[in-house]
């Protein structure tokens, strides 16, 4: 969750989960826009999830690379308006692959680990992307598919 300049809030699929699963711990995260809280560190137990987790992701992608895809990654250290303007020119170049891509609504925004290239037509020409997302978990869980219906809105 952001806030805005103008302070409005930015929201992610994240704040969606979070708001569905406890609605206090969304006031939470709204109050500490005004008084910043304490977070808890991250588990041993959590980082090592997102060491596999990134593991994981990297296999994909070099998967893709080996099967000869054109592969466009967007760099984690740009503000999500950077980012969401270098994810734009590959989308209109055609691509095969967006990597890390950058999706910005008015009011969502969100990080697809890949947008993959169809054959399915759209305002972008003769193709669109599928927005995929690289999990863990051995089958679809009930937040990852909020995630990318979120994706799918932006």
């Amino acid at each position: 969750m952001q806030r805005r300049h103008d302070k409005s809030f930015l929201f992610s699929p994240t704040d969606l989960v979070t708001f569905l699963g406890c609605a206090h711990a969304t006031v939470l995260d709204l109050s500490s826009f005004d008084e910043p809280l304490k977070k808890d560190e991250s588990s041993e137990s959590d980082r090592l999830l997102q060491q596999k987790g990134a593991e994981h992701e990297a296999t994909y992608l070099a998967g893709l690379k080996a099967h000869g895809k054109s592969v466009a990654a967007i760099g984690s250290d740009l503000s999500l308006a950077e980012r969401a303007r270098a994810t734009r020119e590959p989308l209109e170049r055609g691509v095969d692959v967006i990597y890390q891509a950058a999706l910005l609504g008015d009011n969502w925004d969100g990080y697809a680990d890949f947008l993959v290239k169809t054959a399915t037509p759209s305002a972008l020409g003769d193709y669109s992307y599928e927005r995929t997302d690289t999990k863990l978990a051995r089958h679809a869980q009930v937040k990852h598919l909020m995630q990318l219906g979120v994706y799918g809105s932006v």
